[in-house]
């Protein structure tokens, strides 16, 4: 598909709040109308929460999310009058990588929300997250871990998210919008009956099998386990009525009247 396109590169600073709309408007007086825009842009500096800086934090936010919105506007007011459909890349790493990933998760929820509210132009947007995927930044070590815990067996490739992506992109694929689809060859779906895994790549760093396990509900993989409903308690009163003496009851069946029953003083 992105041959068919023709060679052209259009570099941009997309930090710039002004770069994602100037680019837009570039290609389209350029090549026309757009029908497809592809999100696959990001910053990744690797730091956690006690040595993240302010800048590195809004650096990533411009980035992978600013950004994101920006292009996703431009491109709703530049689209075809058929329509179009957006994909964006989105990852869900935190631990090691905590800025990039928190700005993957405001990436998704614009994604999402552009298919609402851009639907009615005839424009689809979904997010992918293709899991772990070998474009040469695995080393021999990390990439034969991760095969050992894969269902398939393998690492991901480049090209098995390139269909899923064009077919999103189609035709045949418009149908599928406001989506976050996991195409990570079921990746993100192991059985927990594995007996040969003794650790696991989860949220961007390798943690031992029992501590994924232990804090699995808490990142939303399964409810947590029901408790028992506690028994209800008992109804106190805190003011019970007053017994009645038994001179008072003799006095009631002698028929003496209330006023007559005690003498007042003079």
């Amino acid at each position: 598909m992105i041959s068919d396109l023709g060679s052209g590169d259009y570099p941009c600073d997309l930090s710039d709040p002004s770069a994602p709309t100037e680019l837009i408007e570039r290609i389209t007086r350029e090549r026309g109308p757009l029908s497809a825009l592809v999100l696959s842009h990001a910053h990744d500096v690797e730091s956690g929460i006690l040595d993240t800086t302010a800048a590195s934090f809004d650096m990533h936010v411009a980035v992978n999310a600013r950004a994101t919105l920006l292009l996703i506007a431009a491109f709703a007011r530049e689209v075809d009058e058929g329509g179009g459909a957006i994909v964006a890349f989105t990852s869900d790493h935190t631990t090691g990588n905590l800025p990039y990933g928190a700005s993957k998760g405001a990436l998704d929820r614009i994604v999402i929300s552009a298919a609402r509210e851009l639907g009615a132009k005839g424009i689809s947007a979904n997010v992918v997250n293709p899991g772990p995927i070998d474009t040469g930044w695995m080393d021999d070590e990390t990439r034969t871990a991760l095969t050992a815990h894969h269902p398939l067996g393998r690492a991901g490739t480049p090209k098995d998210i390139a269909g899923i992506t064009a077919f999103l992109l189609s035709d045949e694929g418009r149908w599928i919008s406001g989506q976050l689809l996991h195409t990570d060859g079921g990746f993100s779906a192991r059985s927990e009956g594995q007996p040969e895994v003794t650790g696991t790549w989860w949220m961007g760093g390798w943690e031992d099998a029992a501590h994924h396990r232990r804090h699995r509900c808490r990142l939303g993989h399964r409810p947590p386990p029901r408790r028992a409903p506690r028994r209800p308690r008992r109804p106190t009163h805190r003011h019970r009525p007053q017994r009645r003496s038994r001179r008072g009851a003799h006095r009631r069946a002698a028929g003496i009247p209330r006023r007559d029953r005690r003498p007042r003083a003079a």
